[in-house]
């Protein structure tokens, strides 16, 4: 075993530029043609137009980017941007900050394949995007989001993705590393490096290149994953990937030594049932304050838990938590009061707790401060319950907290949650959502909207233009017919699935940055737009 972690040690890019296959943009314009020639009909166009304001207008081609407007948030104007990845937005996240700029992987179902079922492995040509964000505050300029590269595999789709959160992984030339999970059954790692933009008019290119390490489909009895996190506590040695049938497991990346060579292996540790339906989310306990870390303990006791300390959510909308040395309880298992399933969940450190979007169209909290979990324990379900859409807003499907800043007094996070409305939702305070007692006593509000007008064209609505909407049903077929009265009443209307937003994401914050920078929020819908 060698002294120093290879993991974090450069590579040889070479490699890289040698796995080159093409530009990324005639690859994907390729296809697009192919798929054009297919559908003789015309139905696959491949422009986006997007209104960002009374009376602006912006077209969007797959692989661009452009300005999309100013929105208002905690009463200031901020700049957006809209980018076209060019397929159903399904996974996304933000690596850490590189200096001037971070950059935000993209997964996408490939063009033409709308629905993936779970349950079945899935085998052909996709790819992960990776586009460089730049930091707009050292500067003072305004610069597009572009394609850095986009890493191909074949496993048909890329189910999650994560990057490593150690600054470490940033080592010169590289992006960093990113873990993913793939419809074949494989959980890989990769070591991505920047692109050096040679050639091809310095245009984004796609790689096909072996991950440093991987885990074979097939690695645990034929369970298929779906969610991979990475643990966010040094030495950032493990994965933590949740099953379709409702299992979980616990991966180590080794670094070894042989013949002199430096290499990176994964193996999987534990594996144990989670639920007992597929599974949406399974996250590490969050690296948080001494404060988070006292509360933390109400649910797992001892050294170094956090090692062993993570949550999980899925179909049978039941909240665990679990220590992994302890694998055949959980610590704590809450149900939600509702049979939906539970989509997505995120961590708040300041108060610790958990936020969870449901499918029932709801956003619920569980509290982890000692006393409050004495009480939803004994309730038997969670501590607060909001829905500020009204009663139809369809089905919440994401939902992230911001970093709280270490070098401010305010340290109460940001909470955003989005669904197959279009919205995105925001709470600015995070202490008040646990404490709420009625559902309009949160201080929440929508921050932008993203609506489909026709075909391939959609609108951003303002805050000020959702403040006087009038909600409407969803996409939940499940659900459909019991909107319908209701529906009637309102004169509501069924969404366009295109504008449901199934993904949403904070960046992270700069380490050691001197000074107090905000966070960049994007969420990723179905007609392929991230914004």
């Amino acid at each position: 075993m060698s002294t120093e972690n290879s993991l974090f040690l450069p590579r040889g890019y070479d490699t890289w530029e040698a796995c080159r296959v093409s530009s990324l943009r005639r690859w994907v314009s390729d296809r697009l043609d192919e798929d054009i020639d297919h559908h003789a009909d015309g139905e696959e166009d491949t422009i986006k137009t997007v209104r960002v304001g009374p009376s602006s207008t912006v077209e969007l081609e797959p692989l661009a980017s452009v300005h999309g407007g100013m929105i208002t948030c905690k009463k200031n104007k901020v700049p957006s941007y809209l980018m076209d990845c060019g397929g159903m937005v399904w996974t996304m996240d933000w690596s850490p900050y590189d200096e001037e700029m971070t950059c935000l992987a993209v997964g996408c179902h490939p063009r033409g394949q709308h629905v993936h079922e779970f349950g079945r492995a899935y085998h052909g040509e996709a790819s992960i995007q990776v586009w460089r964000v730049k930091d707009e505050s050292i500067k003072n300029t305004r610069t597009a989001p572009e394609v850095e590269m986009a890493i191909m595999h074949e496993g048909g789709v890329t189910w999650s993705v994560c990057w490593c959160p150690a600054v470490e992984s940033m080592v010169d030339g590289r992006i960093g590393l990113l873990a993913a999970v793939l419809g074949d059954g494989r959980v890989c790692v990769w070591d991505v490096p920047k692109n050096t933009r040679i050639g091809e008019e310095c245009a984004p290119s796609m790689y096909a290149v072996d991950p440093i390490a991987e885990v074979p489909a097939g690695h645990v009895d034929g369970s298929l994953p779906c969610t991979v996190d990475w643990l966010p506590h040094a030495p950032y040695d493990l994965l933590l990937v949740g099953y379709q049938d409702g299992c979980v497991s616990i991966i180590k990346i080794i670094d070894e030594q042989e013949g002199g060579m430096k290499e990176v292996s994964m193996k999987v540790i534990q594996y144990f049932p989670s639920d007992v339906l597929p599974l949406s989310a399974a996250l590490w306990f969050p690296s948080c304050s001494n404060t988070a870390s006292r509360h933390r303990d109400a649910a797992c006791e001892g050294e170094g838990i956090e090692r062993y300390a993570f949550a999980t959510v899925g179909d049978e909308s039941v909240l665990n938590i679990w220590d992994s040395r302890h694998e055949y309880h959980p610590r704590v298992s809450v149900k939600t009061g509702t049979s939906f399933t539970i989509q997505d969940m995120c961590w708040t450190c300041h108060p610790l707790g958990i936020m969870m979007a449901l499918e029932d169209g709801t956003v619920r909290g569980f509290l982890m401060e000692p006393e409050a979990m004495k009480r939803q324990l004994k309730s038997g379900r969670p501590i607060s319950l909001i829905t500020w859409r009204g009663n139809l807003p369809g089905a919440m499907w994401a939902i992230d907290a911001s970093e709280p800043s270490v070098l401010t007094s305010e340290k109460n996070e940001t909470i955003a949650y989005a669904g197959e409305d279009g919205v995105v939702g925001i709470m600015h305070d995070s202490k008040y959502i646990y404490a709420s007692k009625r559902r309009q006593d949160t201080p929440h509000m929508p921050l932008v909207g993203l609506w489909c007008e026709g075909k391939n064209s959609f609108c951003i609505k303002s805050t000020r233009d959702l403040m006087e909407w009038k909600p409407f049903g969803g996409l939940s077929s499940g659900r459909a017919g019991d909107r319908k009265e209701a529906m009637k009443q309102t004169m509501g209307e069924m969404t366009d699935i295109a504008q449901a937003i199934l993904c949403l994401k904070f960046s992270k914050r700069p380490a050691g940055c001197s000074q107090a920078k905000g966070q960049w929020l994007a969420y990723g819908n179905a007609a392929g737009l991230v914004h």
